[in-house]
Order: C-alpha cells, then structure tokens, then sequence
C-alpha cells in the first residue's frame, strides 16, 4: 500500500470539507499586505454558496513530482463526498485502490491482490490531523490564514492556504485555483513540510446528484485478506 497515497488523500479530505463549510475559514486571519478582505471574504462566500449542497462527486487527476529523478508519479480516478466527513476515492490508474469511509470506520482496499486494510478514519489518520480535527469544525477559523496571491491564470483566483498555530497538519501551504466565473476548484496544489509537492486537477464536478449513502460503505469480499490499520 502506497504511503504517498495516503499523503494526498488525507489532505485532499481537508480540503474537500473545507470546502463544504468554506463560511469557516473564510473568516480566518488574514495575511498583512497580500489580500483585500472585502476580496477574500466574497470569494470565500460565492465558494461556499456553490459547494453547499450535501454531496457531490468529482473526477480527478494527482500529480507528484519527484525532482531528484526528474519524473513525475501520477494517477486518476473519482471520488465522492457526503456530509458528515463520508468520502469515497476510486483510484483506476495506475492500481485499482478504494479509501472508503463513513465517516467512522476506514476501509482501503486493494482489488489487484484482495487486501483489505481497516480501521477507525480518526486514528488511522492521527490526532489533530486533517480528518480527526474536523469533528470541531468550528476549529478551522483558528487554524489557518488565507491570502489571495496573483495567478499566472486569468480566469482563476490563487487562494493560499497557511496553518496558523503549532498543529500544522503535515501541510506547509496549500494554494486553491478557483475558477472565477463558475466557482469551482480546478486545482489544488499542496506542500508538506518536507516541501514536497502534490497537485491535483479537478473536473467533471456533479453538484445535482446526491452520492447515495451505499457508497459509503463497504463489503468484504470472500476470501479477502483483512489487515487491521494500527
């Protein structure tokens, strides 16, 4: 099982909640000298009027660079979001690999060979990080600071994202690229505190069909092989 997976769709949760209760953190303090907050605070209110809804689905494309070999590692697939914390990933390249959570218990598996990892989602992925912290959603206004930068992109908004604080989440910055005539996030781009890069591409959003509550659940198949998640 790939830890580089597990890197990006923890912060990829966050940022997907984030985006549901955007009135959150759009509040939060502001960078001095980068951003106007009448500016900040209208982009941040037409975000969160767009991604009020109770579920919508997405698909995806995940880029992270790897510099000192001069490649790229990359995958694609879909994945679905439902309030309260419910999340659904499909990865279909380059393995077939489903996180699958109901907003309690995490199932990850591996259809190439059967494995299938659980556990609880808070623990799996720790105290205070991006999926644990969000059972206090009223935390995010205190834990980060947003700045509205220039993008090389006319037609997007460059939204950065700093953890303020001392819980950094395993994030170093976060920039959102919002389209600015449709309201939607087109690309996330995120730096861990080792400066390592994760960009991610969105599109084919579905804001008018609901996931159904089944896709955020999952059923062993026969003859698995069952892997607790310490």
């Amino acid at each position: 099982m790939k830890k580089a997976s597990f890197y990006f769709i923890s912060h990829i949760i966050l940022l997907f909640t984030l985006c549901s209760y955007t009135q959150l953190f759009a509040s939060s303090s502001l960078e001095s000298g980068k951003i106007n907050p009448v500016a900040i605070k209208t982009i941040m209110d037409t975000l969160e009027k767009k991604y009020a809804v109770e579920g919508f689905s997405a698909d995806f494309f995940q880029e992270s660079p790897l510099p000192d070999l001069g490649i790229s590692e990359s995958a694609e697939g879909n994945a679905f979001f439902k309030k309260p914390e419910k999340f659904r990933w499909e990865y279909t390249m380059p393995d077939v690999l489903h996180y699958i959570s109901d907003g309690n218990t995490l199932w990850i598996h591996s259809k190439e060979d059967n494995n299938v990892w659980i556990g609880k989602t808070a623990a799996f992925f720790g105290k205070g990080s991006s999926v644990t912290f969000l059972t206090d959603i009223k935390s995010i206004r205190t834990k980060f600071k947003t700045g509205l930068l220039n993008s090389s992109e006319k037609n997007l908004w460059k939204v950065e994202l700093t953890p303020s604080g001392t819980t950094s989440f395993g994030i170093n910055k976060i920039y959102l690229f919002i389209n600015k005539k449709s309201s939607i996030i087109t690309k996330i781009i995120t730096y861990n505190l080792n400066n390592e890069e994760t960009r991610i591409t969105l599109s084919n959003y579905n804001f008018k069909k609901i996931p159904s509550d089944g896709l955020f659940s999952f059923e062993i198949p026969e003859k698995a092989n069952i892997i607790p998640l310490d």
